[in-house]
């Protein structure tokens, strides 16, 4: 008569496990008390994926044999559970400390360097400005030293701003140069502020915001110093920040092409008597391959917000001052639509929810503002304003409900690179003339 295959279990109580064989159809009771193990007081008895067993459960008929059965106090299981609610609560407190530490440190800056810049009749004393401008600076570089908040994508772009925007409080409010002198100190020191943390860190979102930083620094400053005012930069900025958009996922990327070509195996002579010699590349591993993917990732993010925010200023300070009367705000509308829909258009295919998502705030902001700012200085009716938005409403919801159909239409896909193709080369030129360089280009060539 053939012996019965017996039945395994491993059983777990805190650091210890233990693997038996018993014969099928011995319960989980009669396993722990051939384990010597007390049952008596309140002991729970679960699976590895949590669910309880029963203790008059068979293993090898109720259970599978092979069954990891761990055993736990419940007191400690109520502990482990206050531990993890303690752990998310924390998690959770982190960020909203951070986030309103911020928030304060934006105030402050706004009441003592914006309200008299705005308001020079206010009657802030300069002391208090400069008492201001040194607290925000410390609450914020103590946040950046306590905390992991320059490794997030925002932290990175935001750190350097409020660090940067106490050095306006050296420009005098009543002078008639003020904004501009202001401006163009918060933005150096938001760059400065950038660079030294990017030298300090080293990480991606530290690089590319100091690299984003720099530049809006160079093209106000530069702008600034040849006489440009805040009006005539905002649609260069504009063209800017589309242009990160759309550039960063191509160019967060770089292979250097001694990666992609073994040139000692290809070369058969050396190009000079003196040459270098040429290393081979290195080797693919999926250490390095993650790590080169993840600082993509991070520029491209980094990059992205930055150009849509950007994109949002600059764009709000044109709504401001659209004039459909003259050649420079008919062209400034026109760059505003273009960018709404390069924005809204160009995150398709992305998959980062950050690069999917952020563009396509900054362009129904974009497109909030040009309506808004049309109906408030009676340029176009409430109504039409209205007609228009329902319109748009139903021919995204028609979109929507094209593009989730399956099998999903070409057509679609087609049009909307069109589209988008348009909007990208209608903005660069329709900025140039909305900031008036095209007068200053025809005033220097006539």
């Amino acid at each position: 008569m053939a012996m019965p295959i017996p039945a395994t279990a491993t059983v777990a109580r805190g650091q210890e496990r233990r693997d038996i064989a018993v014969p099928p159809g011995t319960t989980v009771a009669g396993l722990l008390a051939m384990l010597h193990l007390d049952t008596t007081g309140e002991v729970v008895v679960a699976r590895a994926d949590g669910r309880p067993v029963a203790l008059s459960a068979s293993i090898g008929g109720d259970l599978p044999s092979g069954v990891l059965l761990a055993l736990t106090d419940p007191d400690a299981v109520v502990a482990a559970r206050a531990r993890a609610d303690a752990g998310r609560g924390a998690g959770f407190a982190a960020p909203l400390a951070s986030i309103v530490t911020l928030m304060f440190a934006l105030a402050v800056e706004v009441g003592v360097l914006v309200i008299p810049l705005a308001r020079p009749t206010a009657g802030i004393p300069d002391g208090a400005r400069w008492l201001g401008a040194v607290v925000s600076a410390g609450v914020v570089l103590a946040l950046a030293l306590r905390t992991r908040l320059v490794t997030t994508v925002g932290g990175a772009l935001a750190v350097p701003g409020l660090l940067g925007a106490p050095a306006s409080a050296l420009a005098d409010p009543a002078s008639p140069t003020a904004t501009t002198v202001a401006l163009g100190l918060a933005l150096v020191g938001a760059t400065l502020a950038g660079f030294a943390i990017w030298l300090v860190r080293g990480d991606a979102p530290a690089a590319a915001s100091a690299i984003a930083w720099g530049a809006t620094a160079l093209l106000v400053c530069a702008g600034l110093a040849a006489g440009a005012t805040p009006a005539n930069l905002a649609p260069v900025l504009l063209g800017l920040g589309v242009g990160a958009v759309l550039l960063a996922p191509r160019h967060a990327l770089p292979v250097p092409e001694s990666q992609l070509l073994d040139l000692p195996l290809l070369t058969t002579s050396a190009p000079a008597v003196r040459a270098a010699e040429v290393a081979s590349p290195s080797r693919v591993t999926r250490r390095r391959m993650g790590h080169t993917l993840g600082w993509a990732r991070a520029v491209t993010e980094t990059t992205t917000v930055a150009g849509s925010v950007l994109a949002a200023a600059s764009g709000f300070v044109m709504a401001l001052r659209v004039d459909l009367g003259t050649l420079s705000g008919k062209t400034g509308l026109a760059s505003l639509a273009a960018a709404v829909l390069a924005l809204a258009l160009l995150p398709r295919g992305q998959r980062s929810r950050v690069v999917r998502t952020l563009p396509r705030v900054a362009a129904t902001g974009l497109a909030a503002g040009a309506a808004a700012a049309l109906v408030g200085r009676g340029l176009v009716a409430g109504t039409e304003v209205v007609a228009a938005l329902v319109g748009l409403a139903l021919v995204l919801v028609w979109g929507a409900v094209l593009a989730t159909r399956e099998p999903r239409s070409a057509l679609l896909g087609r049009l909307a690179d069109l589209v988008q193709g348009l909007a990208l080369v209608l903005v660069v030129p329709t900025a140039f003339v909305a900031s008036g360089l095209f007068d200053l280009v025809r005033q220097v060539a006539s």
